[in-house]
C-alpha cells in the first residue's frame, strides 16, 4: 500500500507504526476481550491509557508541576469559548490577529466581555505575524491570546509578545508537540491534536494551577468549567477514549524516536567551548563568535554516529559558519576534525566569481562540493539533517539531499598524501586532512563571524558502527 500525506484542512497524517498497532489491538485490547473503543472509561485499563497519556506528555514537553493536563471533547474551536469562560475576571481581554483561527476566537471573545485587537497583520492579509513592538497591553486586562502557527497563511510566531504580565494564552493547534515549548512562559496552552498527535474531536488543554478558578460565571456550563475537567482528571463524563488512547500512543511513538535536546531554547548547559560568543536568546543561539577554533561551540560529549538536526537562520548578508563533525577541541575541524560541513550564505554578492565548490553551503570542506541550494531570504528559517555513520555523510537541508558521500571511497582511503608531504592529491582542496577517519569526537558549531541564529538542535545517537 502506498501511503498519502495530508496537508490538507482537517485531521494529518498519523505515523504509520501507530495505526499499525491500534490496529492490532482494535478487536482485543490488552486481553480484555473487547475493543478500546467498548471497554469503561471508569475501568483500571482506560485509567492506565489515561495515567500514561498525561505523564508522556508532561516528559514530552517537562511541564512544570503547577501546570495541570486536561483532555477536553469539541476540539480546539470550543476552547475559543471556554477560554473567556474561565479567565476573564475583569471581562477584558486583548487578542493578537495573524490569521484565520486568532481571528475566529476573538469573535468568540467577544461574546462574553471587552475584547481588543492590539495587534493585526489584517491589514497585509496575514502575510505576517503583526509587529509585537511595546504592545498596548491593557493593565486590567485578563489574558492575551495568540494563535502561534497560522497554517492557511503558513506563518509562525518565533517570538512570544510581551505580555506585560498578563497571562499569555496560546493556541497551539498545529505546531503543538512539533518542537519543544518553555511552558512556563505560557499561562495556558491549548490544541486540538488532530494536526499533530491524534484524530480530531479532542483537545489538550494545559493550564497554570492559579489560573484554574472557582468563581465563574452562573451560567458557565459545567463541561465547559477547566475546574470540574481538572477535578474529574478528564473523566467528568465519557470522554473520547479512543482519541485518547491514540494520542497516547502518538505520545510513546515520540518518546521512542530518541531524540536528545542539545539545546531547549534557554541554556548552553550540554555545550561548551566558546560561550559568550553563543547566546541563548528568545529562543535561539545567536552567533557571535569572532573567526578562528577558539570561537568554537563543543557538545560536552562526544559522538561517533548520529542523525543531527537543527534549524538556521541567516540575518545578514554573508553569513558563513560550519558544523565540526568528529572533531577534537581547539582545532581547524575541516582537517583535523572528521571534517567541517559548511554553513554559508553563498548567494551573497560577496562571494560571486570566487567561491569554490566545495565551499558552498553543505558540502564537506575540500573535499566533497554539495548540491548548490536557493538559500530562503534572510530572517527566514531552514532545517537541516546531517547524518553521519561509519565514513559516510548525508546532508539534508529544506527536505532536499545537497550531500550524500563516504570520505574513505572519495579519497580512496589517502586523507594525507602517500608521500607523506603536504600536497594531497585525492582531495579536492589539495591538502592533507589528517582527522578525515576519526572514528569519534564532538559536534561544533565553527563561529566564523556573527548574523546566524539556530534553534531546535537534537540529536539521535547511533552508537557504535565499524
Amino acid at each position: 500500500m502506498k501511503r498519502v500525506y495530508n496537508f490538507s484542512a482537517g485531521p494529518a497524517t498519523l505515523p504509520l507504526d501507530v495505526l499499525k498497532e491500534a490496529q492490532e489491538e482494535l478487536l482485543d485490547f490488552e486481553n480484555s476481550g473487547m475493543s478500546i473503543m467498548e471497554i469503561s472509561h471508569r475501568s483500571k485499563p482506560f485509567e492506565k491509557v489515561l495515567e500514561e497519556a498525561i505523564a508522556d506528555l508532561r516528559d514530552l514537553l517537562k511541564i512544570p508541576d503547577n501546570y495541570k493536563v486536561i483532555f477536553c471533547q469539541g476540539g480546539a474551536s470550543t476552547q475559543f469559548a471556554a477560554v473567556p469562560m474561565n479567565l476573564m475576571k475583569n471581562k477584558k481581554a486583548d487578542y493578537i490577529l495573524s490569521g484565520l483561527f486568532s481571528t475566529k476566537s476573538y469573535k468568540e471573545g467577544c461574546l462574553f466581555g471587552d475584547c481588543e485587537v492590539i495587534a493585526s497583520s489584517k491589514d497585509d492579509n496575514f502575510t505576517h505575524i503583526p509587529n509585537l513592538d511595546n504592545l498596548p497591553v491593557r493593565e486590567d486586562a485578563d489574558y492575551v491570546h495568540i494563535c502561534e502557527n497560522n497554517t492557511v497563511y503558513g506563518t509562525k510566531f518565533h517570538k512570544l509578545p510581551d505580555t506585560k504580565g498578563k497571562p499569555l494564552v496560546a493556541d497551539q493547534s498545529s505546531c503543538f508537540l512539533s518542537e519543544p515549548c518553555d511552558v512556563s512562559k505560557y499561562g495556558v496552552i491549548y490544541a486540538g491534536v488532530q494536526k499533530n498527535v491524534g484524530p480530531s474531536g479532542l483537545a489538550i488543554v494545559i493550564i497554570r494551577e492559579d489560573l484554574i478558578r472557582e468563581d465563574l460565571d452562573i451560567v458557565t456550563p459545567t463541561m465547559l468549567k477547566w475546574k470540574t475537567q481538572v477535578d474529574a482528571n478528564s473523566l467528568y463524563n465519557t470522554p473520547n477514549c479512543f482519541g485518547i488512547y491514540m494520542c497516547g500512543k502518538v505520545f510513546k511513538w515520540l518518546k521512542k524516536q530518541g531524540f536528545e535536546m542539545l539545546f531547549d531554547g534557554t541554556n548552553l548547559d550540554k555545550w561548551q567551548g566558546d560561550l559568550e560568543g553563543y547566546i541563548p536568546l528568545n529562543g535561539t543561539i545567536y552567533v557571535s563568535a569572532n573567526y578562528g577554533s577558539t570561537g568554537n561551540l563543543y557538545t560536552k560529549k562526544e559522538y561517533r554516529n548520529f542523525v543531527y538536526r537543527f534549524e538556521f537562520c541567516f540575518l545578514e548578508e554573508g553569513v558563513n559558519n560550519g558544523v565540526g563533525i568528529r572533531t577534537p577541541e581547539n582545532v581547524d575541524a575541516a582537517y583535523d576534525g572528521m571534517c567541517e560541513l559548511q554553513i554559508l550564505d553563498h548567494d551573497a554578492p560577496a562571494y560571486a566569481g570566487w567561491l569554490r565548490d566545495y565551499q558552498v553551503h553543505g558540502s564537506i570542506y575540500g573535499v566533497v562540493p554539495a548540491k548548490r541550494l536557493k538559500h530562503k531570504p534572510l530572517g527566514e528559517w531552514s532545517t537541516e539533517e546531517i547524518v553521519v555513520e561509519g565514513d559516510h555523510i548525508k546532508v539534508t537541508v529544506n527536505g532536499e539531499v545537497i550531500t550524500d558521500a563516504d570520505v574513505r571511497k572519495v579519497t580512496k582511503g589517502h586523507n594525507v598524501a602517500p608521500d607523506g608531504s603536504d600536497k594531497n592529491p585525492y582531495t579536492i582542496d589539495g591538502h592533507n586532512h589528517p582527522g578525515m577517519f576519526n572514528y569519534k569526537g564532538f559536534i561544533s558549531f565553527c563561529g566564523h563571524g556573527a548574523g546566524l541564529k539556530i534553534r531546535n538542535v537534537r540529536i539521535l545517537d547511533l552508537g557504535y558502527k565499524k
